[in-house]
């Protein structure tokens, strides 16, 4: 037991290093900002660790009746089937990590496989207008956690201009214009936060460069979805990306809708709204629609018990809504099964 203490302290001193060069590299401005989300990251792992080793994994395959608790030995193979499976069934960690126990290395069929980890998604991105106001809606109303120390302010420099702007800056003037000016010499600079939903994070990232201003600008006139292109609003335009949330089964997912709009219009979301199944002038005819107008179900099909609410966050970013029951829900848990088990579904 006396050495567990000292090896989880040698795997958060081995990436000690790392930081310090992030910081030091070039005498770029980072104020810390990939040293500290390289530090939240570490102290996540070290928990995990810790605890996998201090208690163990539950052994699914045995009755539910008993109490008792089997260590898995193979702790990379289990750090790394926990977060794959954790909204699943217990079936999933068993196979996912018998797989990898067997495999010696988990790695899936593809061009990539052997570069990309299981647990592949880190976080999806949004650009936002107003960054605490972002923050806010997405833990106060939807329930996410702020990742401590993951996030900063003034990220700028030379090399991080050019990792972040270079594609627009060779796309030439069209697109060069709208690119943050995150030189060393350049006025604008980058802020960060990171909510965590379980499995998965989302980051809101903040310019100050002139679009952004425009944005804060356009809001404080009380202007709907404040974008710079009106372009952006719809979610036909390719390029746009939505995230999608998870409704508990066991409630009404029109009746989630109307609840969604009115407690972010209570703290003072104005720009939360939700589409409806009908055509309408404005969104004060929302009240006069029934309920029964605010989702789509999918009733009959391959793809019966998917179910989805589409809905706009507090910059215009495009937001879902799903329930995913009956036959819906069996072939994302076959998805994942094959996942897990290395294998392939054929491409219809």
């Amino acid at each position: 037991m006396n050495s567990e203490p000292m090896e989880l302290g040698q795997l958060r001193k081995s990436s000690e290093p790392l930081m310090e060069e992030l910081d030091r590299k070039d005498g770029e401005q980072t104020s810390g900002w990939m040293s500290k989300m390289l530090m939240a990251n570490s102290g996540l792992l070290v928990l995990n660790v810790f605890l996998l080793l201090l208690f163990g994994i539950r052994n699914w395959d045995k009755p539910s009746t008993t109490c008792e608790y089997q260590p898995y030995s193979n702790l990379p193979c289990a750090s790394m089937c926990t977060p794959v499976c954790v909204n699943q069934d217990p079936e999933c960690f068993t196979k996912c990590y018998s797989t990898c126990t067997e495999q010696q290395e988990t790695v899936r069929p593809a061009e990539l496989g052997d570069w990309i980890m299981m647990n592949a998604i880190q976080h999806v991105g949004i650009t936002t207008s107003d960054l605490q106001r972002s923050v806010a809606f997405y833990t106060d109303v939807l329930g996410g956690v702020e990742v401590n120390y993951a996030g900063g302010n003034n990220w700028k420099g030379d090399r991080v201009y050019q990792l972040l702007m270079q594609q627009a800056l060779l796309g030439g003037p069209s697109t060069a214009q709208w690119a943050a000016n995150l030189s060393s010499a350049g006025p604008d600079e980058l802020n960060a936060r990171y909510v965590s939903f379980g499995s998965i994070v989302i980051e809101f990232l903040d310019y100050t460069a002139s679009e952004a201003q425009l944005q804060r600008h356009m809001a404080a006139g009380k202007k709907s979805f404040p974008t710079f292109s009106n372009s952006t609003v719809a979610p036909s335009v390719a390029g746009n990306m939505h995230v999608s949330f998870n409704i508990r089964t066991s409630k009404n997912l029109d009746e989630f809708v109307t609840t969604l709009e009115a407690k972010a219009h209570a703290k003072g979301y104005m720009n939360v709204w939700c589409n409806r199944l009908v055509e309408v002038d404005s969104h004060a005819d929302y009240q006069d629609l029934p309920l029964s107008d605010n989702a789509y179900y999918v009733t009959s099909g391959n793809f019966e018990g998917w179910s989805l609410a589409y809905c706009k966050g507090p910059d215009g970013e495009q937001l879902e809504f799903n329930q995913v029951t009956d036959k819906a829900k069996k072939e994302f848990n076959q998805a994942l099964s094959q996942y897990v088990d290395l294998g392939k579904n054929t491409i219809w």
